[in-house]
């Protein structure tokens, strides 16, 4: 391994984001950048491997490449309790959010342990290294006090957020959003990095989970010394696709004028942020698909349900999913998602059950019209659904 500058990123969810994003930054700064995630280990164009590189496997895989000149790791929480982080000299960290997800595993049995394994991530900084917080999340906020943490830079959708002005009071760094406009305090001035309507992934600013993901990695990206217009450079070229960012907030245009959202949300948290998205976005009629992975408690998968229902879907499909029963028999996720459902008000004749993602999305296209939208919550088969998608 050599010595190069390393952030590392953790959170509920955003963080496969965040670290794309990260990379895009880099490139835009013309650097030889390589992450970790959950998908692959890549540095450049290059795939070194696929699969779940969350962990210091995957670190120390990425960083033994000679031709890395930067790095971003994703860090999950069960490489945290397996394994502890790979280094301890990063440039920065950031935590995107801390929810309710997998309670129950490794011995952590609340929101507050979560918080507690999140931010050991915060160890694994230097010296000057900076901490980059979410002051819009209740899970880091109430985790934050009195934990002795190093400097810190907070990021939030609202300028007016009390810990952003804190901030601001005390001279330290942060980031938030106001008038339409992201900015950067350095501490001393507000810099304005760029619109928010010119950051492809925020979808005009209807994507606001990826604002927050945007604000963050402004904050990263700064406390790596990469300058303001690397940083716009970077936002401006990230796109919501499955190129730059596959599986997450993908759109495809139907030839009907329909739209379908493609996004691997998988827990109550991530559905809330995807599904805040669709409400802003114009459909005659809605569609949803998805599915549950079987390591999760019954509410908590209901849940999942409860947080589609929001958008008032006219048509869900709920997937099985064979490869994540994970101890549960199969049709019995999907019952409890068919029943949280129902008890959402939905008609038995606007349920359909499918085999597979795959199945799920031919049976949805099959009947999708003119103006529909369809929010596809896609956990297995992606790149066939994907593939799908592109053969219409």
């Amino acid at each position: 391994m050599h010595d190069i500058p390393v952030a590392l990123v953790t959170g509920t969810n955003g963080k496969s984001t965040s670290v794309r994003l990260l990379d895009a930054i880099a490139r835009a700064a013309l650097q030889v950048s390589g992450i970790t995630s959950t998908d692959f280990v890549r540095v450049g164009d290059e795939v070194l491997d696929q699969g779940d590189y969350s962990g210091p496997g995957g670190a120390r895989l990425l960083l033994r490449d000679p031709r890395l000149e930067v790095a971003f790791l994703e860090v999950a929480r069960g490489g945290i309790l397996r394994r502890g982080l790979a280094v301890h000299h990063a440039r920065a960290a950031l935590v995107t959010n801390v929810a309710a997800d997998h309670l129950g595993q490794y011995g952590v049995n609340t929101l507050a342990a979560l918080a507690a394994t999140k931010f050991v991530v915060g160890k694994g900084l230097a010296d000057d290294g900076v901490l980059v917080l979410n002051a819009d999340d209740a899970g880091i906020v109430e985790h934050l006090p009195d934990k002795g943490l190093p400097d810190l830079c907070w990021f939030s959708l609202d300028r007016e957020n009390p810990l952003i002005a804190q901030q601001i009071a005390r001279q330290g760094p942060c980031c938030y959003a106001e008038g339409g406009e992201i900015f950067r305090f350095d501490g001393s001035e507000s810099v304005c990095i760029c619109a928010i309507d010119a950051i492809p992934m925020t979808l005009n600013g209807a994507a606001r989970h990826n604002v927050q993901n945007a604000l963050g990695a402004v904050g990263v990206a700064s406390a790596m010394g990469f300058t303001d217009a690397q940083i716009r450079d970077g936002l401006q070229r990230f796109r919501s696709d499955e190129s730059d960012n596959p599986g997450r907030m993908n759109i495809f245009e139907l030839e009907n004028s329909g739209r379908v959202i493609v996004d691997f949300a998988h827990n109550a948290h991530g559905v809330a942020a995807v599904v805040e998205t669709a409400r802003r976005m114009s459909a005659r009629r809605k569609w949803a698909l998805f599915g549950s992975a079987g390591d999760r408690s019954d509410a908590e998968i209901a849940a999942i349900a409860d947080g589609i229902c929001a958008i008032d879907p006219d048509q869900v499909v709920i997937t099985e999913l064979e490869s994540y029963l994970r101890g549960r028999e199969p049709g019995e996720v999907s019952a409890i998602l068919r029943r949280a459902c129902r008890e959402q008000g939905l008609a038995e004749n606007q349920i359909h059950i499918a085999d597979s993602p795959l199945a799920g999305v031919r049976h949805a296209l099959e009947h999708m019209e003119a103006e529909d939208l369809g929010l596809f919550l896609v956990l297995s088969e992606r790149e066939q659904v994907v593939d799908y998608l592109h053969s219409l």
